[in-house]
Order: structure tokens, then C-alpha cells, then sequence
């Protein structure tokens, strides 16, 4: 029994070892193709953070200056989320066009905006309902509904209308909750180790900048690290009733 449990061990962590290896690969093709749109965002990006915290009072008898900067950096974060993952999606059919028969080769030839816009913000204020009333089920409602928008780009089902996204998505990470849970802590514990360098001087522009940077790369890492996963739930779920 020991033998069988160690093997299976060795296994997973071979999966995972493989996995990581070819998300990397993967993340480099992607920035390549994607150099100018993303170096465009991302020196938007600095832009916007290194200007609200060089303005960011600090003293406690400025809650509201600091509040309203503190919003716009949370609307950019979104935003800037959301631009992220179009610009590396349309990398995607250009660097490594989707394989599994159940995802979209070219899915950028027909109108897609409207629908993932629409798609991540249902998923959004399901995952923000959950969290606000309670914590544990809205970080599980959050890795339930995490391939949303992969799914309203990539789905051939979803953009034939023939499947909801927020159900989709529950029933392909419903087998591997634990290894999505595992990723997503290993991509926010390699941002946090990473983007950390800035606290040996807040102050420093150098210092904010490189960690800007470096949480940038984390990102695109993250992204093609998921759509690895992504499209592997996909294929399987064309394979399995």
C-alpha cells in the first residue's frame, strides 16, 4: 500500500513538474507574439500605480483622498485584468491554436466582446455575493467559476449557445477543484515571493517599478498556466459522458 501511495505521489508530482515546464514555454511564446500590445499595457500599468502611490497620503487624517486613490487602483486592477486576458487569448490561436475539439481554433472571427464582457462580470458579482456573505464558499464559488472566461472566448458550445458558462465552468473544475486550489495558491504565493522586493524600500521608484514588473510576468505566467488546465478539462469533458 505504501508502494502504491508513493507511486501515485511521484506521479502527481510529475504532472504538475510537466505542467509547469510547458506553461512557462508556453507564457514565453505568448509574450513574444503579444510584445507590443502587452509592453503598451503594461507601461500603462506603471503609469497608473506608480502615480497613485506617489500621491497616496499616508497620514490617517486623509482617509479620503486615500480611499478615492485606493478605488481607482482597484478599478485599474480590474481593468487591467481584463485587458490582460484578451490580449494574450488573441496571442493564443497565433502561438498554439487550441487543441481540444471542444474549443474554437479562430474564435476571434465573430463577435466575442459583448459576451465575455457580460460573462466575467455574471461571474464577478456571483463570486463578490458569495464572498460578502460568507468567505470559505466565495473563494470556492471563485475556483467553481474561474474558467468563465476562458470559456466565453474558447467554447465552441458556449458561443453556439448550447451551454451556460457559469455551469460549464462548475462542471469542468468540479473533478480537479484541488488541483486548480493548488495552482492558484502556487501563482499567488510566486507573485507575492516576487513582487515583494519593493518592501526593502516603498519608497523607491526602482524598487516599485521591478516589482511591477515582475507581478506583471507572474500574470501572463498565470494566464497560460490556466489555459493549460483549461484546455485539458475541455478535452477530457469531450471524452467523458
Amino acid at each position: 500500500m505504501t508502494f502504491i501511495r508513493d507511486s501515485v505521489n511521484l506521479s502527481a508530482m510529475s504532472s504538475f513538474g510537466k505542467l509547469f515546464k510547458e506553461s512557462f514555454g508556453f507564457a514565453l511564446r505568448l509574450a513574444r507574439q503579444q510584445m507590443g500590445p502587452l509592453f503598451l499595457l503594461f507601461l500603462i500599468s506603471c503609469a497608473i500605480n506608480l502615480t497613485v502611490q506617489a500621491y497616496l497620503p499616508e497620514s490617517p487624517q486623509q482617509d479620503g483622498p486615500r480611499i478615492g486613490l485606493l478605488i481607482v487602483l482597484g478599478v485599474w486592477s480590474l481593468i487591467e485584468a481584463i485587458v490582460l486576458f484578451l490580449v494574450l487569448s488573441w496571442g493564443v490561436p497565433a502561438t498554439r491554436p487550441p487543441a481540444a475539439a471542444a474549443t474554437l481554433r479562430e474564435p476571434f472571427k465573430e463577435p466575442y466582446l459583448g459576451s465575455f464582457i457580460g460573462e466575467y462580470f455574471r461571474a464577478l458579482a456571483k463570486v463578490l455575493l458569495w464572498g460578502l456573505l460568507f468567505i470559505i464558499p466565495g473563494m470556492i464559488r471563485y475556483v467553481r467559476l474561474f474558467f468563465v472566461p476562458y470559456i466565453a472566448i474558447f467554447s465552441k458550445a458556449y458561443r453556439a449557445d448550447e451551454v451556460d458558462a457559469l455551469e460549464l465552468s462548475t462542471r469542468l473544475t468540479r473533478p480537479i477543484f484541488g488541483r486548480i486550489v493548488m495552482i492558484l495558491l502556487t501563482v499567488v504565493a510566486t507573485d507575492v515571493v516576487l513582487s515583494s522586493v519593493k518592501l526593502l524600500d516603498d519608497k523607491s521608484f526602482i524598487l516599485n517599478g521591478l516589482s511591477l514588473t515582475l507581478s506583471f510576468l507572474v500574470s501572463i505566467w498565470g494566464y497560460a498556466l490556466m489555459f493549460e488546465v483549461f484546455e485539458d478539462a475541455m478535452e477530457n469533458s469531450t471524452e467523458t459522458p
